[in-house]
């Protein structure tokens, strides 16, 4: 622990040396002259990046600092711990060899070590397999399947309430019709002439009961009529922009029901 603050001590001096001297480093610790440098160094070994491996930890240092330019190693050790080999970056603690010199961390390459731990990470990151994109695939048709058509008949749904509101307003005429034609029904729209009938029935269409028509196509503006007394009648109506026909039979009690669409076009 000692040598560690030291050797921090000693890369901290070296920064305020190196900003008074044009970014050149100090060759040896007596040219820092930095108080803390002497209190943090007191007891420990300082030497140049390749002494203690050459002559060991019992050797003293010489207090020296490898230098070139603006770049400087150096080691520092207690004579009872592990030295490190430090650079104006940080300390970084090494073994200590008899033959062969430590490499300072400019020129260390990574240990196979942490190359394993790289690659283990990599693996750790991994996408998605066939069988689970497959799988959100086949959510998602799901779910477009039952959604899609529900959501075409929200848009409709207006449309086919236009349209039943121009059959009420026909049966609700019809009735005034009947009374002032000894109940007889109307076989005509025009007939029904009434503020109702007209701003209702405006974009919707109308066509008798017997009359083959389609969605997709105008109406007739017909309504089948017994033409007797007995005030019976029958018709369709239809939006095209809707989901489908909606009859009034009189004759069967049909009110409104809805009829399967048939499209032309």
């Amino acid at each position: 622990m000692a040598a560690l603050q030291c050797g921090k001590a000693i890369v901290a001096a070296q920064i305020t040396y190196g900003s008074e001297h044009n970014g050149l480093a100090a060759k040896n610790v007596a040219m820092l002259a930095n108080a803390d440098v002497s209190e943090q160094c007191s007891g420990v070994q300082v030497g140049e990046d390749w002494q203690v491996t050459a002559a060991g930890l019992g050797t003293g240092g010489s207090n020296g600092i490898g230098v070139g330019g603006s770049n400087d190693a150096f080691q520092v050790w207690s004579q009872r711990a592990v030295p490190c080999t430090c650079t104006t970056a940080m300390p970084v603690r090494v073994s200590v060899s008899s033959t062969e010199r430590p490499m300072t961390p400019w020129r260390q390459e990574k240990s196979p070590s942490s190359m394993q731990s790289a690659v283990r990470a990599a693996r750790r990151v991994r996408g998605f397999t066939l069988l689970e994109l497959l799988a959100v695939l086949a959510i998602i048709g799901i779910l477009a399947a039952v959604l899609i058509p529900n959501l075409i008949g929200l848009r409709k749904r207006p449309h086919d309430l236009e349209a039943l509101q121009c059959g009420s307003a026909i049966v609700t005429a019809q009735i005034t019709y009947e009374s002032e034609h000894q109940g007889v029904a109307a076989d005509r729209l025009d007939q029904l002439k009434t503020r109702d009938v007209s701003g209702a029935c405006r974009k919707v269409q109308v066509a008798g009961l017997n009359e083959l028509t389609a969605q997709d196509v105008e109406g007739t503006n017909n309504l089948s009529s017994s033409g007797a007394s007995d005030g019976l009648y029958a018709f369709k109506v239809w939006s095209a922009e809707g989901t489908g026909m909606f009859v009034y039979d009189r004759w069967t009690g049909q009110r409104f029901a809805r009829v399967a669409s048939v499209f032309l076009h």
